[in-house]
């Protein structure tokens, strides 16, 4: 059962890392406590909200909520992109490396947004220009990979766990994926 924090607008999945599954986890610090919880990985939460979105009945009684809900989240996303254009490995903290997918599925969901008239494309299109630009930077068009690709988020148990997870710098079949995925 998620609930929607509403100092960030990320969705708490668990309230321990004990009571999180496996896969797809990232942690999050409420400024309350300092206990770390785990939240669903925001650039994960932004490419499936836009995926669903695509397919749910506009004239469902819940789709005004959806919407709402899918804007809110981008809306606290977009606060966490850097000047360069990127998001980060742990979204909310400026000091953990730009990181490449992140990038991408956040930006392939503003698009989304954009194409289907959710998202205003004056306020939104500046974010995916500069994103753009950036993922760009790090692909190299020779042969030799993508730059900073941050490995699969499993479980951690902590959160210099996250800062420890090493950038893959090379060829990298889901980096690539998402990067096609934001083209």
């Amino acid at each position: 059962v998620a609930e929607w924090k509403e100092e960030n607008g990320l969705c708490i999945a668990a309230t321990s890392f004990k009571h999180a599954t496996d896969g797809g986890l990232a942690t999050y610090r409420d400024s309350k406590s300092s206990m770390p919880l785990v939240v669903e990985v925001p650039e994960y939460s932004a490419a499936e909200f836009a995926s669903a979105l695509e397919h749910f009945p506009e004239t469902h009684p819940d789709y005004p909520f959806l919407i709402d809900a899918y804007r809110s989240h981008l809306d606290a996303l977009a606060k966490h992109q850097d000047h360069d254009g990127m998001w980060h490995q742990i979204i909310d903290l400026p000091d953990s490396y730009a990181e490449m997918t992140s990038t991408c599925m956040i930006s392939a969901a503003i698009i989304k947004g954009i194409r289907h008239g959710w998202l205003e494309q004056e306020k939104w299109l500046p974010s995916v220009n500069r994103a753009w630009e950036a993922v760009k930077a790090r692909i190299d068009l020779e042969g030799a990979g993508l730059i900073n690709v941050c490995t699969g988020t499993g479980k951690q148990k902590a959160l210099e766990d996250y800062y420890n997870r090493k950038a893959i710098l090379g060829s990298d079949p889901r980096g690539g994926a998402m990067a096609m995925l934001f083209a």
